[in-house]
């Protein structure tokens, strides 16, 4: 008993540091998210002609484009886009979501289709298009291919979409804080028409 009591003192005292600590750090990250994930936009992107495609070949790029079409945005539809693609085209949507399946139906594999989202960027950084990025994959799907094709877009992107699921480590959170990225969140795919129309408004 004489131990217990010597020894309470300096544990609360530790207990009490250790609920300070994770309660500043908990407001300091959520004031971090709400700054930097604000839906609206200052200025929104040109709907003139968006091309939708996607890096991975998920399925996800499909129901973006259904979205797309609800919200009667002019778009064009190529999941498998290339740089000559980009001509008449004014804002880019890139749905990542890496899928074996969606990859095998176009016969490609991860690597071509790397190469072919790098050099899609590239032209369309030389072209000065805006870059909106989405990922509706959640935590499920951000594995290492994901998690590459993610790095690869969000590194260039005007705009991120994420769910908060999606993002549950962080990750795009702080690509987007890194290189001043205004980013949304959502809580699922139906509630992506919020940040398009803000994007596009």
């Amino acid at each position: 008993m004489p131990n217990f009591h010597l020894l309470r003192k300096p544990f609360m005292i530790i207990l009490g540091m250790a609920i300070v600590w994770l309660t500043v750090y908990y407001i300091e990250t959520s004031q971090d998210n709400n700054q930097i994930s604000g839906t609206y936009l200052a200025k929104p992107f040109s709907n003139k002609m968006i091309l939708i495609t996607s890096a991975g070949q998920s399925t996800d790029t499909y129901i973006l484009q259904d979205l797309a079409n609800e919200l009667r945005f002019n778009n064009l539809f190529m999941p498998e886009a290339y740089p000559s693609d980009l001509s008449d085209v004014t804002s880019i949507v890139v749905v990542v979501g890496y899928s074996e399946i969606g990859l095998a139906l176009h016969d490609k594999s991860i690597e071509d289709e790397s190469q072919r989202v790098r050099a899609l960027l590239d032209e369309a950084d030389k072209l000065s298009l805006p870059l909106i990025v989405v990922y509706v994959g959640g935590k499920a799907r951000r594995n290492d291919e994901t998690d590459m094709l993610l790095s690869l877009t969000c590194n260039q992107a005007s705009f991120i979409i994420t769910t908060t699921e999606g993002n549950h480590d962080q990750f795009l959170t702080s690509i987007a804080r890194e290189n001043s990225i205004p980013i949304s969140y959502i809580n699922s795919i139906t509630d992506l028409t919020m940040p398009l129309a803000a994007a596009f408004r």
